[in-house]
């Protein structure tokens, strides 16, 4: 790791006595090419996440912070991926000229949702507006939307396209107003590479400090286990 990373980290992990100084660390490369915060376009590439990505649960888990994932949850396709063929799709009433893109974007994050195990089994490969009819409460639905980042829209398959489109604006929208967002990758590997360097036990606990805080902030660092 250049220096010009490396020598500022590891003076702000050692002139700190407490937790972990992510909000230091942070703070000092703003404005810089190092910058830990994501940028909107880096926003705009987690959106390009799909299904079965290693990533993928992380990311979501930052769009639900409500979420405890040390419960069941699944990552659940909304409108569901086995109709996702062209001759399915066609019977459903989409186009022809748009099956090409509907099946394209059916494994992206804006198709994607936290979903507890219970349901997600039972939703199946039910349609996704027949399965919401069914099982959320009138009274409850609103709320499902919001913290599922519903649009307002027709939510039958032929209108996949438009629902996809809209729940990547309420995607965005959510990550840009979020004060806490943080480059994963980024600050990641500045305190791993710093860890790399040093032998002290006293240090692998800022690592356990560092997994804490920003867990209790929605958002996940990968933990090592060093023996």
């Amino acid at each position: 790791m250049p220096d010009g990373v490396l020598k500022p980290v590891r003076e702000i992990i050692k002139n700190n006595d407490g937790e972990f100084p992510l909000e230091s660390i942070v703070e000092r490369f703003k404005g810089t090419n190092r910058a830990l915060n994501f940028t909107e376009d880096d926003i705009n590439n987690l959106l390009t996440s799909k299904y079965g990505q290693g990533d993928t649960l992380v990311k979501l888990s930052k769009l639900y912070p409500w979420a405890d994932l040390r419960n069941n949850f699944h990552v659940d396709h909304i409108f569901p991926k086995s109709t996702f063929t062209q001759k399915k799709l066609i019977k459903k009433g989409v186009p022809v000229d748009k099956t090409s893109e509907f099946i394209e974007k059916c494994n992206y994050i804006g198709n994607l949702q936290l979903l507890e195990d219970i349901p997600n089994i039972e939703k199946s490969n039910t349609d996704f507006d027949v399965w919401l009819n069914n099982t959320v409460s009138a009274s409850a639905l609103s709320d499902y939307k919001r913290k599922h980042f519903i649009p307002d829209v027709d939510l039958s398959f032929k209108n996949f396209d438009c629902f996809f489109q809209e729940r990547e604006k309420l995607l965005m929208k959510a990550l840009i107003t979020s004060n806490q967002i943080i480059n994963i990758e980024k600050i990641f590997a500045s305190v791993f590479h710093f860890l790399l360097l040093i032998h002290f036990e006293s240090y692998y606990k800022h690592l356990c400090s560092a997994y804490i805080f920003c867990r209790h902030n929605g958002v996940i660092l990968i933990a090592i286990n060093y023996t």
